[in-house]
Formats: C-alpha cells, structure tokens, sequence
C-alpha cells in the first residue's frame, strides 16, 4: 500500500506540504517507510480507552497502536512550523472527535497530548461535529449530539491543560450539513 504512495511522491517531487491523513492506527514499519515525504501528519487520537475502542472500532489495541505511530510522526516531523500566513507547512496536527457520553475518553486525551508534547510543538484539534447516522440501536450513547453540559466541561477542561496550539468546534458544528451524500458516489 505506502510503495505506490512513496513511488508517487518520488516522482512528483512536490513543492507544497505533504499532509499524511490518518485514523492513528498506522504500524510503526510502514510510517518509517514515509519518513522524509511527509511534511505533516495529521492523525486522529479516537481513544485511550481500550473497551470504548473495541465497542466502537473493534479494536481494544486502539490505544496503544495510536499512541506509538503519534509518536513515530513526532520523531519524524518534530514541532510545527507555519508559514507566513500562517498555513501549517510542518509538523503534527492531532484531531480528537468528542463523543457524546465518553467525556472521560476525551479529558484521557487531552491530558495525554498536554502530557506527551512540549506546549507549541503539536497542534491539537479538538471536534465537536459528532452527527448520529445510521443503525445505532446497539450503541446508545451515540445516538445524540454532544450536550451543552459536555462541551462546555471538555472546553473548561481543555482551556486548563496546558495545551496552547490548536482549535475547538463550536457545538453548532453537529449538523448533517458536512455528511457526504454517499448515495451519489459513483465509481468509474
């Protein structure tokens, strides 16, 4: 899978950032395959929570194999750097999705990241846009939106951790409007 992504970027030879998007659960060999192409790492920290990450995403090493790979994209990038209008050129960006009843998962986060980090070497992307889809009667929990109550405790408690680079959605981000209309794909 990274040979024909490694081979692209060998001969496209960009001249902008290359930014690597991913869930976190990447294994270690195959980000070290990427060392010297990425310019950022943009990664998702789901979990630290190894039941809610088996419930969720089947997968109870969620936890761990996030945490090493985030940590694998550190060594390789280091801290941020923006350029002059402010546009990320190098670095990591971590993103953490706020779930509606797992606000104790994502006060784990954060305090890992403020943990695990120097303050202005990460960027960290706290999202509140958790919109309900789909079948969720075996997961009830998820069949709501992040309540007032939890996103002004996540806010508080973010604004208390020490974390100085990044962003918070604003609640009203929890709409259908940024769901992609899947019933329109087409493949060729």
């Amino acid at each position: 899978m990274y040979a024909p992504v490694i081979e692209a970027l060998e001969l496209a030879k960009p001249r902008i950032p290359v930014v690597w998007n991913s869930s976190g659960y990447d294994s270690i060999d195959a980000l070290k395959r990427l060392d010297g192409y990425i310019s950022v790492y943009m990664p998702d920290l789901k979990y630290l929570n190894s039941t809610l990450s088996e419930e969720y995403s089947s997968a109870s090493d969620y936890p761990e194999v996030a945490l090493a790979a985030i940590d694998e994209m550190y060594r390789q990038v280091g801290s941020y750097v923006l350029d002059s209008d402010g546009i990320l050129k190098k670095g990591l960006l971590i993103r953490h999705l706020v779930l509606p009843g797992s606000i104790d998962n994502t006060l784990d986060v954060i305090d890992i990241v403020a943990e695990r980090f120097p303050k202005k070497d990460v960027i960290f992307s706290l999202m509140s846009q958790y919109t309900p889809v789909g079948n969720l009667s075996a997961h009830p929990n998820l069949q709501r939106t992040l309540s007032f109550d939890e996103y002004e405790r996540v806010e508080s408690y973010l604004n208390y951790s020490g974390i100085e680079s990044g962003y918070m959605q604003g609640l009203d981000s929890a709409t259908d409007e940024y769901i992609p209309p899947f019933d329109s794909i087409y493949f060729l």
